[in-house]
């Protein structure tokens, strides 16, 4: 009746009411209390990791890679799009420049926009088509890595299909060429320009 009286519906408490009839122990309420500080705290240090990870730590570095020093960088899809961005940023930073992709003529011009840009810079080019791949095309990659200190891998060729489509409507074909470039050839590349590194870093 007392709840009724005080403008709360019948079988209704209000909180202090139901507060005062359930009191609660103190070990309960520094229980409750020290849950809601970690809480808040671990929330807390996510959004001051995120802010410090996106918006305040000092760009990396390229020096500890090389930059600067006589070093090169291997660019695989680098005749244009991304792979000409990093191409042309990584010589910017100091690197030399060694670009792969399928076309040479476009390669050519990439690494002519580099010296341009960057005289100091050395770029040197290999051709090939990842989606045809064959182990000549990899030998003539090792020609190339023989006399250079490779200190950075782009790995930026890939494929994919031309707009988005069932599995069983994509073209058989270009299924395979994705698995070729994005699979095969990028094993293919990294495990030379590996060697590479370990080798030319034993002579040096």
């Amino acid at each position: 009746r007392g709840a009724a009286r005080r403008g709360c519906p019948p079988g209704e408490l209000t909180l202090r009411q139901a507060t005062t009839m359930l009191p609660l122990p103190t070990w309960a309420i520094t229980a409750l209390a020290v849950v809601g500080f970690v809480s808040v705290a671990a929330f807390v240090l996510r959004v001051v990791r995120f802010v410090s990870r996106n918006f305040l730590r000092s760009t990396l570095s390229l020096k500890q890679y090389g930059a600067g020093a006589g070093y090169w960088a291997v660019v695989t899809g680098a005749s244009d799009g991304i792979g000409k961005a990093y191409a042309l940023a990584l010589a910017k930073a100091g690197f030399n420049v060694l670009l792969v992709s399928r076309t040479r003529s476009k390669l050519d011009a990439v690494a002519a926009e580099i010296a341009a840009k960057y005289p100091r810079v050395q770029t040197n080019v290999v051709a090939i088509d990842f989606a045809a791949a064959r182990t000549a095309d990899f030998d003539a990659l090792d020609k190339a890595l023989r006399t250079t200190s490779v200190g950075v891998l782009v790995n930026n060729a890939g494929m994919s299909l031309e707009y988005p489509e069932r599995f069983l409507d994509a073209d058989a074909q270009r299924q395979r060429d994705i698995v070729q470039v994005n699979c095969a050839a990028l094993t293919e590349c990294t495990l030379r320009v590996l060697r590479a590194m370990i080798r030319n870093a034993h002579q040096g």
